[in-house]
């Protein structure tokens, strides 16, 4: 009986040693991102965020849309609304049509890239306190083609090793399109 005795506690020690302390496992929720890991934002209007974004200092940049235009909002890395952005913590951008932000880079010097469609493919480029940046295209904004008859649109949008913006999505014609800005 003793011998048996010495294997289970041998066993148990072991079980012991090898779980070691208690860690949430890879994929669990952060509770220390808003509390239980999940943020919920609702401006009262139809919203929905299709790109995620961190910044350097950890800040988080979601893009998406609202109302037919273009949605960009910052929360600090705890989740909560980073107010020192456009002063409430997000912003609309409007081209002119019905226009959706579907992906987002940060530039190294902090400005904020959002790519998506309005009636042609669509780019803003914001300062990095949430202002738009007048020296990017038109005021900020820029809308282009690919080339193509139809209504093109950018579905990802990413920096070369030179900083340029590239942008990629549909053509409008069933093709797909690449643009280096």
């Amino acid at each position: 009986m003793t011998r048996f005795n010495s294997r289970i506690l041998a066993a148990t020690t072991a079980l012991v040693i090898a779980s070691g302390p208690a860690w949430p496992a890879t994929g669990d929720l952060d509770t220390s991102f808003s509390g239980d890991g999940k943020l919920l934002t609702d401006f009262g209007g139809r919203e929905a965020i299709n790109a995620v974004a961190r910044q350097s200092d950890g800040r988080i940049v979601a893009v998406g849309s609202m109302d037919g235009d273009f949605l960009v909002m910052r929360f600090t890395s705890a989740g909560a609304l980073d107010t020192t952005f456009d002063g409430d913590g997000f912003r609309l951008v409007n081209f002119g049509a019905t226009d959706t932000a579907q992906a987002v880079v940060i530039q190294s010097d902090g400005r904020i890239v959002i790519a998506g469609t309005s009636s042609d493919f669509a780019v803003a480029r914001l300062t990095s306190n949430g202002g738009l940046d007048a020296t990017f295209g038109h005021g900020g904004l820029m809308t282009g083609d690919y080339g193509e008859a139809g209504a093109a649109s950018a579905n990802a949008v990413a920096l070369d090793t030179l900083g340029r913006i590239l942008v990629a999505g549909d053509s409008g014609a069933g093709n797909f399109g690449v643009a280096r800005l």
